[in-house]
């Protein structure tokens, strides 16, 4: 229920057969009706210009009570994506230490299917882990499209 109010004000100086004019012009957001407004409402009922201020100031309570709520809130949502980042970095971290580990123990695996001769175990591991370079090729490619 703000209102924009703007206010000019004009100086004409003479100084001799020169003149200078300067304007000044503010313009400013106040919650209060125009002053002339409230007059007019006061002369057509006593007691009006009262009960207008008093509306005011009751909706300026309320619209400040909403923006400390919608700040509150707003904090909240803040305050769940920094911890959301802080748990999707630790992911992060924990993936970057064991993907290595798990590619090296199928690797293991292969090695060791290869050596007691085992041609199903080594097909199954390397098919495994194939297919977790599949995954993974296909996200990359994913996210590099959704940029």
């Amino acid at each position: 229920m703000s209102q924009n109010q703007r206010a000019t004000r004009t100086t004409v100086l003479q100084q001799g057969q020169e003149f200078s004019a300067t304007q000044e012009e503010a313009e400013y957001y106040t919650p209060y009706p125009p002053a002339d407004l409230v007059r007019e409402y006061e002369e057509i009922l006593p007691g009006s210009a009262e009960r207008i201020l008093a509306l005011t100031e009751q909706a300026q309570v309320k619209q400040d009570e909403i923006a400390n709520f919608q700040m509150s809130e707003t904090r909240k949502i803040n305050d769940a994506n920094i911890a959301n980042q802080e748990h999707n970095q630790k992911l992060f971290v924990w993936g970057l230490y064991l993907g290595p580990c798990f590619g090296l123990c199928v690797l293991g695996v292969i090695i060791y299917a290869i050596y007691k001769d085992s041609t199903k175990i080594g097909i199954a591991a390397f098919t495994a882990l194939g297919v977790v370079l599949a995954i993974y090729i296909l996200r990359r490619s994913l996210e590099r499209l959704t940029k």
